[in-house]
């Protein structure tokens, strides 16, 4: 079950097109069909598709990673102070930085079995730069 949906409701009632109108938790006289809540129609009801959810997950990451910006923005500028924030709020804030740091970290470090060496410091573009 997915973040979005809190509690089933598979009694399906529908409009005279049979398309679902609307869904409840227990047995009406409108709404009597019932139907799983991970079935096909009820998540398209929903807005549950699989795509519409990733997009949500996708632009949740990237909001996230602006929150952080702004939030170091306003620290380096002394607008707040990182100790204003409530220690939950510092701890996410640490637990991120500190991974993306490792993440960056490692991805320059080039694998023991690689077939090329990564150089990063003596290179010359020439006429390129």
């Amino acid at each position: 079950m997915d973040r979005w949906h809190h509690a089933p409701m598979p009694y399906v009632a529908r409009n005279a097109q049979d398309e679902i109108e609307s869904l409840h938790r227990t047995p009406s006289d409108c709404a009597t069909e019932y139907m799983p809540d991970d079935h096909p129609q009820v998540r398209a009801f929903l807005r549950l598709e699989p795509r519409l959810t990733n997009d949500f997950v996708r632009l949740d990451t990237a909001f996230v990673r602006v929150i952080e910006d702004l939030v170091e923005t306003l620290v380096a500028k002394n607008v707040i102070a990182f100790d204003d924030l409530p220690p939950s709020a510092q701890a996410k804030l640490f637990g991120r930085r500190n991974f993306r740091e490792r993440l960056t970290r490692h991805a320059m470090r080039t694998p023991p079995d690689a077939p090329f060496p990564l150089h990063t410091g003596d290179t010359d573009f020439g006429e390129f730069l």
